[in-house]
Order: C-alpha cells, then sequence, then structure tokens
C-alpha cells in the first residue's frame, strides 16, 4: 500500500509540479473505477455506484433513453436523457413527461419549454423561511422584497437582458437570521418556477408527475 502510494503521489507531482493535493482528492487502491460523487446532503463518497436515468412510455413499458452519471444530483440528469432519447425517436414536442420533485429546476423548466415538452415536476416546497420562492416581485419598481421586509434591487444584469440579479447585502448582513447567508434572486429564474408551480397546483399536473 504504501508502494502504490508513493507511486501515485509521484503521478501527481509529475503532472502538477509542486502544487499541494486536494483534500478531497481520493484514489481507491483495490476499485480503480470508482470516483467520488457528491451526495443530496452536499458531502462526498468515494463509490463505484452511478445514477441512472431512463424516460419510459408509461403505456407501452417501453425504455425509450437512457443516461448514466456519477453525479447524485438528479436535476442534472434530465438534459442528456432527453437529448439520447431524441436521438432514437425525435423531437419530443407534445409529449407529456412526468417526474417526481427531484428534477424540478430552472433550467429545466426553461429547457423543456424551450422543447415544446409538457413537463410536469412536483413543486418542492423549501423549508427555509428565506426560500427563494418566499422573496416578491414588485414590476412597479423592478425590486424584489424578503420575506423580512427588506427591498432587493438589482445589481447586475447579464447581456443579453434576461437575468437579472438582486440583492442586498447590507440588509442581509444586519438581519437577526443573518444566519441564512446573503440572499440573491435571478427573476428570470424565480417567476419562471412561479409559473411551473402555479400550473402544477391547478390541476392541470395532478397525476401526471411521476417518480
Amino acid at each position: 500500500m504504501k508502494d502504490a502510494k508513493t507511486e501515485l503521489e509521484g503521478r501527481w507531482e509529475a503532472v502538477n509540479g509542486d502544487k499541494k493535493i486536494p483534500e478531497k482528492q481520493q484514489i481507491n487502491f483495490t476499485d480503480p473505477d470508482s470516483c467520488i460523487m457528491t451526495t443530496k446532503h452536499q458531502g462526498v463518497q468515494q463509490c463505484n455506484n452511478y445514477n441512472n436515468f431512463a424516460i419510459i412510455d408509461d403505456k407501452a413499458n417501453i425504455i425509450l433513453g437512457t443516461y448514466t452519471s456519477n453525479n447524485a444530483n438528479d436535476q442534472l440528469g434530465l438534459i442528456p436523457t432527453i437529448e439520447n432519447t431524441e436521438k432514437t425517436y425525435g423531437s419530443l414536442e407534445g409529449v407529456q413527461l412526468g417526474v417526481d420533485a427531484g428534477f424540478f429546476s430552472a433550467d429545466n423548466i426553461i429547457y423543456t419549454e424551450g422543447k415544446g415538452i409538457d413537463y410536469y415536476a412536483p413543486y418542492p416546497e423549501a423549508k427555509s423561511p428565506y426560500a427563494k420562492d418566499r422573496f416578491k416581485y414588485e414590476e412597479s419598481d423592478d425590486t424584489y422584497t424578503c420575506p423580512g421586509g427588506n427591498i432587493l434591487k438589482m445589481e447586475k444584469q447579464t447581456e443579453d437582458g434576461k437575468k437579472g440579479l438582486y440583492s442586498n447585502e447590507r440588509a442581509c448582513v444586519s438581519c437577526k437570521n443573518s444566519g441564512e447567508g446573503v440572499h440573491k434572486c435571478k427573476r428570470r429564474f424565480a417567476e419562471n418556477r412561479k409559473g411551473h408551480r402555479k400550473r402544477q397546483c391547478q390541476g392541470e399536473g395532478k397525476g401526471k408527475s411521476k417518480k
């Protein structure tokens, strides 16, 4: 084991010179195919397991497309799975696609809207009283109001003008709930999430989301 460790450290030095080996850098001596996966609780674990995704026709019970990743985040698996499916079956425009709450994200909503996919994902209720969806947007003066009553103004905007980043660092630092950190809202993402939530909860999406 010591000889193997010395050899691996030598390989690192040959490639990276005097650069320090990151603390989370791990090498499995018994299973070289394993790797580090991020867990849902933001930790890391040496695993030889993978996160497998599949799109299934719920009437014919046929697997239409798949994707395998070593990332524990389900949200990141949806788009590659759709892309894999389209390679075989073409466009999924007009198809009803139901998923569980683990796939709910602004990126996935925007992507499926662009593809014309009838997408249904349960809205995950946030436990934090300062979750981004509890910030109220005021169109009249282009600001957000946090649950504590503080105003967040836009600090910058993307070049395409589609996303604005809103914050009020001074208010967050002095807030009694400052342990929550400095809150920032991205307008396009927040509004898009709310629109999907309304659609999901008004009856359209009930019974269409699958686990």
